[in-house]
């Protein structure tokens, strides 16, 4: 869901940088389309919105972007990301430079026929890339490999809640490794990781990290900052 006002801080809140942008937030939320509507990648999560500095900051792209487009999509070190034309230059890029790089295919037999066991993460905060592209892909795995049960046994997908980039890099935050290790080593699938947040010095709280589609569910007792507290489900909201 789309929120109908977007409030935006710059130079974050406890600056009392403070500004409504609207048009430009739910630009954000809706992500990238061709002039005719066809979706070409989703856009920011709700609640995500502290994490989007980095991206939209400007005044030119995220240097990692402006460097792909330069070097590699063009081969231009004097392009210019203001002549990007989205329909134009996006399907260009895709014809020559997708059967490289895109790795798109649902069809994961021939991995689990060799045993092989995947752990995807990513956090719902994620700004580098948005986290629903990777939903909608795990729907195209468990649709073209026999269903949520049948794909169970060999990939789960674990959608991190309040954390941006890179969270399963740090084991004591959340330990992907460790699970995956257990998975392929010892045979135990993982339902769940904990997740550790911090507050400085000390744990702020934690929570688990439910195997997609479900998640943390709280059980209506207990410490809403204890894992214990919840239990993972299908959510009917």
């Amino acid at each position: 869901m789309i929120p109908a006002q977007v409030h935006l801080f710059q130079g974050g809140p406890d600056q009392g940088g403070f500004f409504r942008n609207d048009r430009l937030g739910r630009k954000q939320f809706s992500g990238a389309s061709f002039s005719d509507g066809t979706r070409i990648y989703s856009g920011f999560e709700p609640g995500s919105e502290l994490f989007w500095g980095m991206m939209i900051q400007g005044p030119e792209p995220l240097s990692i972007n402006n460097d792909f487009f330069r070097y590699i999509a063009f081969e231009d070190p004097e392009w210019d990301f203001r002549t990007f034309d989205v329909d134009r230059d996006t399907r260009r890029i895709d014809q020559r430079l997708g059967p490289v790089l895109n790795n798109t295919s649902p069809d994961l037999g021939a991995y689990r026929d060799r045993g092989g066991k995947l752990l995807v993460y990513q956090s719902w905060n994620e700004t580098w890339i948005p986290p629903r592209m990777i939903t909608a892909y795990y729907g195209d795995v468990a649709e073209a490999m026999g269903g949520e049960g049948a794909t169970g046994e060999f990939f789960r997908l674990f959608m991190i809640p309040d954390a941006g980039a890179c969270a399963g890099s740090n084991p004591e935050m959340f330990d992907a490794l460790g699970a995956l290790e257990a998975w392929r080593e010892e045979g135990i699938a993982p339902d769940r990781i904990r997740a550790t947040y911090r507050r400085g010095d000390s744990v702020g709280k934690t929570r688990p990290v439910c195997a997609y589609p479900e998640v943390a569910i709280y059980r209506g007792e207990g410490d809403v900052n204890e894992a214990e507290s919840y239990r993972c489900g299908k959510p009917s909201w």
